[in-house]
């Protein structure tokens, strides 16, 4: 054994090192002084209780023997002890103890807010948003209630705010807003309740109708559905339309005309601009009616070969007049784009001031301010048709028309040479008769080639022909008419416009219009079918004025 000289402490022969203190021992002195201490180990007694207590101090080597390659491993990691801000984060919890906002009280609230800037249209859902969300909000313990129950009442003074203003002033809305679409309020009439577009249709099928101008004559029978429409309201004899008819009033009106009339181009958007246009227009009193005309009796004979349709859309009007209401259908011809004003019969005389005559022939005062025409078979003999036929200025000495059968017109309006056998006289109501000054038409009863020669009572300008035929160009091609074509001509020496076209039907039309050397526009046409193409030329060639 060998002892530590610094502390005494015995060691195992050999050892370079105290196991005790760790001082470098002698190497020659383990081998003398085994003995020597033993005489003087009694004071060294308390040195072997460290000993004892030395095994304790065994983990020293460990780490002194680690110490020199973990040294630096651990001197690195000393700066990350800031990175202990990551326990930080609970740190907080005042900030995280505070209720999130439910979000459907956030949205509410702001649809609400955006109401007040496009008329409430957004307030309904965001009431609804924050109603719900104010209970979410509760159920989750969020937060956002105060937003929720601004919203609801900033939602609920928009909505009745609206509501009250569209109940006081529902007519102006639903004009100003049409646009947005037909806006109808539910009815709340019972059955006994006047229903007015009910009273519309049975109006109309139940009354006979006297169109003012050329007191044609309308009468409807609504217990087979049929019509008869006579040319003159002066001679039910002849001359007159058979046939069945259709009627739609107000949205079924709207339906059949953009829908089921498609192929005239009449959009829901342009009745719409048109109701705007006159405030006695209305979607309620918008009207549509469909004539299938099924027989044309001329000479007490059935001249149709086929049966064909016309279609009449317009409005039916209530004016009132010496504090009398008229019942009036104001309609247009979809085929022609021609107005007619068509007066209910019992009415007629105090509306427009003219007496009724149910005689054949028209009185003096009545041929004096319409013009009329008497049927005269046609004839193969040599003998002339004697036609009346009034001018609508008195002082003219020189509308007279041709004693020649094979000539039609007269001074005013000019003449054309006719072709082939059955042609008759001929009048077709447009609307328009206080504007002629002078008017002739002629039908073939063969091939149904119609044949109209027009002089307007008013002077125009050398301009007004080109005019003319622009609009009857746009029209012709808005009622779906094709090869429609528009050019410069002659026609019986004047400078002229034509414009022609072929309709869906598969008639032809043909127009020129001029002004003659007295500032009158003359306007001349012929319709023909495919079975009389030669109509055209017989126009265009024979044409005289003068």
């Amino acid at each position: 054994m060998s002892f530590c000289p610094n502390c005494g402490a015995e060691n195992i022969d050999g050892a370079k090192f105290c196991g005790n203190c760790g001082g470098a021992l002698a190497a020659a002195q383990p081998a003398q002084p085994v003995y020597q201490p033993a005489q003087e180990a009694q004071p060294a007694q308390p040195v072997y209780q460290p000993v004892q207590e030395a095994q304790p101090v065994q983990p020293v080597y460990q780490p002194v023997q680690e110490a020199q390659p973990v040294q630096p491993d651990y001197q690195q990691p000393i700066p990350i002890q800031p990175v202990q801000p990551v326990y930080a984060q609970p740190i907080v919890p005042p900030v995280s103890n505070r209720p999130k906002t439910n979000g459907l009280c956030k949205t509410g609230f702001i649809l609400s807010l955006v109401g007040l800037a496009c008329i409430g249209l957004t307030c309904p859902i965001g009431l609804i948003l924050c109603v719900i969300g104010l209970f979410s909000s509760s159920k989750k313990k969020e937060g956002g209630k105060g937003l929720a129950i601004a919203g609801i009442i900033i939602s609920s003074i928009i909505i009745v705010s609206m509501t009250f203003y569209f109940i006081t002033s529902w007519d102006e809305f639903t004009k100003e807003f049409d646009f947005l679409g037909d806006i109808t309020p539910v009815s709340t009439t019972t059955d006994d309740d006047d229903d007015r577009k009910t009273d519309y249709k049975k109006i109309i099928e139940k009354n006979s109708w006297i169109a003012k101008g050329d007191q044609s004559y309308l009468v409807f029978t609504k217990k087979d559905k049929s019509f008869t429409y006579y040319q003159s309201y002066f001679d039910l004899s002849d001359n007159y339309y058979t046939g069945h008819y259709e009627i739609y009033v107000g949205e079924d009106a709207m339906d059949f005309i953009t829908e089921d009339l498609d192929d005239y181009g009449v959009t829901r958007d342009e009745l719409r601009q048109t109701i705007r246009m006159n405030d006695d227009y209305e979607t309620e009193n918008l009207v549509c009616i469909s004539l299938v005309h099924e027989e044309m009796i001329v000479g007490g004979v059935d001249q149709a070969d086929s049966s064909w349709t016309v279609n009449y859309f317009g409005f039916f009007l209530t004016p009132e007049k010496g504090g009398k209401t008229y019942n009036v259908l104001d309609i247009a011809n979809m085929e022609t784009a021609s107005y007619t004003t068509f007066i209910k019969e019992d009415e007629y005389v105090d509306f427009t001031g003219t007496a009724l005559t149910t005689s054949t022939e028209p009185d003096m005062t009545t041929s004096e301010i319409f013009e009329t025409t008497e049927y005269t078979e046609p004839s193969d003999t040599t003998e002339t048709t004697e036609t009346t036929e009034t001018s609508m200025t008195s002082d003219s000495t020189e509308n007279t028309t041709s004693s020649d059968s094979s000539v039609m017109g007269n001074s005013i309006t000019g003449t054309v040479d006719l072709s082939g056998d059955g042609w008759a006289d001929w009048y077709e109501a447009d609307g328009q008769d206080d504007y002629y000054e002078s008017r002739v038409m002629k039908i073939n009863m063969s091939t149904g080639t119609i044949v109209n020669l027009s002089v307007y009572k008013e002077f125009y300008n050398s301009d007004a022909p080109k005019a003319y035929a622009e609009f009857m160009k746009q029209s012709m091609e808005s009622e779906g008419c094709t090869d429609v074509t528009m050019e410069s001509t002659k026609l019986g020496g004047y400078d002229a416009y034509s414009v022609s076209g072929v309709y869906t039907s598969g008639e032809h039309l043909a127009i020129w219009l001029f002004v003659d050397n007295s500032s009158r526009l003359h306007f001349v046409s012929v319709e023909y079918t495919d079975k009389d193409t030669t109509s055209y030329d017989m126009v265009k060639n024979t044409y005289k004025l003068g």
